[in-house]
């Protein structure tokens, strides 16, 4: 197994380096050059300057890695959760689940700061998630350019670049994927527990997600057990929330203040937004795409008979599409890999499959553009 676990590390490995050395080329060099507006005939044209101090060039970059939700996981690890009702009309970190910020706070003790440990932690749950995915893929049999195609897809999603930066993408993947790898392939038990822990505890979508691990576990009694001990962590979270805030669904109830209805709205408020391109803070068009290729897949998965795939991704969509918004589908589905699997069983020539990847990358550098520059659209 750990001869199988290095032969997908090096598998995945340039995929990996080629799409991070990318994403961050694109946040220098954008970091690197300021813009100025010079009044023309036909309006205004632009001058651009090269940024010759390093200490500005190092601050806009840490700006742009700060944005989006980031510096909310941040304050969490520096600060904790705020005390105060839970049914405040204000934007609060509790919809944020306690994993991330607490692996933070603890390497920060180490470096004194916050913002490198985040980077660097998710760079390693990035490449291990990877190599895992990697590993389970070649023990259920898909060949190698198969592999490799659906390790690309991920690697330059449009959104990517969010495994990247100090979000939880990076590690709700790898421990999605892990999770699953130990209930079909491993019998460690303990260390099943200890990921499962951590899973639920790492984004709402982990509770989500739990009804197709246990669908895709080999030995289902084992996975309860462990199930009943990994939840304690959760719990806990909860408990706390509720001494905290009054409420141990805190987390929940916040979330209309962060733009989902939680079904005020339901299937008709997402049919309202598919007429939009886009919207403050939203990309409709790509959510709207990935919704269809979501449905698509989960439909494939349901006639081939592998419920676990299939509610893996049917459960976080319906829960994304109840609220009234598609946002941030993109994101959210974005870690869930069995679509790329569904990819991979759609376009199967060698050239397509390429012609694919290249495109995905185009667009992956484009939205990094996007992000450096603070554009809202390809923030959440």
């Amino acid at each position: 197994m750990k001869i199988q676990l290095k032969s997908g590390l090096f598998e995945v490995l340039p995929f990996f380096l080629l799409s991070r050395i990318l994403f961050f080329a694109i946040l220098a060099i954008t970091s690197s050059v300021s813009i100025e507006r010079v009044p023309s005939r036909e309006g205004v044209n632009f001058h651009l300057h090269l940024q010759e101090d390093f200490s500005k060039i190092k601050e806009r970059v840490t700006k742009t890695l700060l944005s989006a939700d980031s510096s909310w996981y941040l304050e969490i690890s520096k600060y904790g959760y705020p005390e105060e009702s839970s049914a405040t009309a204000s934007a609060r970190h509790w919809v944020f689940f306690p994993a991330f910020p607490l692996i933070i706070s603890s390497l920060a003790k180490i470096t004194t700061s916050t913002l490198l440990p985040a980077i660097f932690i998710n760079a390693v749950f990035f490449l291990v998630g990877l190599s895992v995915l990697s590993t389970y893929l070649s023990l259920s049999g898909f060949e190698r350019g198969t592999r490799n195609f659906i390790i690309g897809c991920l690697c330059f999603h449009p959104y990517s670049y969010f495994f990247s930066t100090p979000h939880t993408e990076a590690g709700f993947f790898m421990l999605l994927v892990t999770s699953l790898f130990l209930a079909s392939y491993r019998n460690s038990h303990l260390l099943l527990t200890g990921v499962l822990g951590f899973l639920l505890c790492y984004r709402p979508t982990g509770i989500l997600i739990y009804p197709s691990l246990f669908l895709g576990a080999k030995n289902k009694r084992i996975f309860i057990v462990c199930s009943l001990f990994a939840v304690l962590g959760l719990s806990y979270y909860f408990y706390y929330l509720w001494q905290l805030t009054g409420s141990p669904f805190a987390w929940l109830v916040n979330q209309k203040v962060w733009g989902r209805g939680m079904g005020s709205y339901g299937l008709m408020g997402v049919l309202d937004e598919v007429r939009n391109i886009v919207l403050p803070w939203s990309f409709s068009f790509s959510h709207f795409l990935v919704t269809v290729l979501a449905i698509c897949a989960l439909s494939y998965f349901f006639f081939k008979k592998n419920f676990s795939f299939a509610f893996m991704i049917l459960i976080p969509l319906l829960a994304l599409l109840q609220t009234g918004t598609l946002l941030s589908v993109s994101r959210v589905m974005m870690p869930i890999f069995p679509v790329y699997i569904y990819l991979a069983s759609v376009i199967k020539s060698e050239d397509a499959r390429t012609m694919f990847l290249l495109s995905s990358a185009v667009v992956f550098g484009i939205m990094c553009l996007l992000y450096s520059l603070n554009v809202t659209i390809a923030m959440t």
